[in-house]
């Protein structure tokens, strides 16, 4: 008999004295959230679902925004607590922890990773479409018989009358050649583009939460004071 463990990830954060902690655990295809303050649960999910809210009874408990990725790996976890939001972090010693470690020495280099994405997105169906219907046509080739066909008969077509079409002339029109140069590049331009801005939003996230949770632990952020929420997108 075989054991199979099932994979599971914890991401926790400190606010205010109480300790929040996300559990994520795999259960077939979806996945089982538990939102924890101080060991005591207060919300639970089982999801498929990539963006997941857990909400507990006593909105004192704060509010667990979650997202997740396509195989269900938590991506964030924000808690929502007053004038607060700030993301928990990984468990130390796990592997989302040493790539967070790794996002914090190179966070540029690290959200670039979105650029080179994008720019794969375009280059490779430019270069491989090609070669690739050219290896399909070829080995459909190699599967189909050479197979002659039978004679078939001709077949008599009537004589049909001719029917007196109006002629009409059509303007020659077209678009300007910058409109034109502009919409063929604006589909391998916009998603690099959209991608830079992905780049550069997440990086000013990642310092705007660091710089959030210095100040929870050096215990200079005051409660209700204000707005303390970072770019949540």
């Amino acid at each position: 008999m075989v054991v199979v463990m099932a994979k599971t990830q914890r991401y926790l954060i400190t606010v205010r004295g109480r300790e929040h902690v996300l559990s994520r655990t795999e259960k077939g295809f979806q996945q089982i959230l538990v939102h924890t303050v101080d060991g005591a649960e207060v919300a639970r999910r089982t999801t498929s679902d990539q963006r997941v809210t857990l909400k507990p009874s006593d909105p004192a408990e704060g509010v667990l925004k979650v997202r997740l990725t396509v195989l269900g790996a938590v991506r964030r976890a924000t808690l929502v607590l007053d004038d607060l939001e700030v993301d928990l972090d990984p468990e130390p010693g796990s592997r989302a922890a040493l790539l967070e470690a790794r996002a914090r020495e190179r966070p540029r280099l690290y959200a670039a990773r979105h650029v080179v994405g994008a720019a794969a997105g375009v280059l490779l169906p430019l270069l491989g479409i090609g070669l690739l219907i050219n290896v399909v046509l070829r080995w459909l080739g190699g599967l189909l018989p050479d197979v002659d066909g039978p004679d078939l008969p001709s077949v008599p077509t009537p004589d049909l009358p001719d029917i007196p079409w109006p002629d009409w002339e059509l303007p020659d029109w077209q678009l300007p050649g910058w409109v034109q140069a502009l919409a063929a590049a604006a589909k391998f331009v916009v998603p690099i583009l959209i991608a830079l801005g992905v780049a550069a939003h997440e990086v000013r996230r990642r310092r705007q939460q660091d710089e959030l949770k210095q100040q929870l632990h050096d215990g200079t952020v005051e409660s209700k004071s204000g707005d303390r929420r970072t770019d949540s997108s």
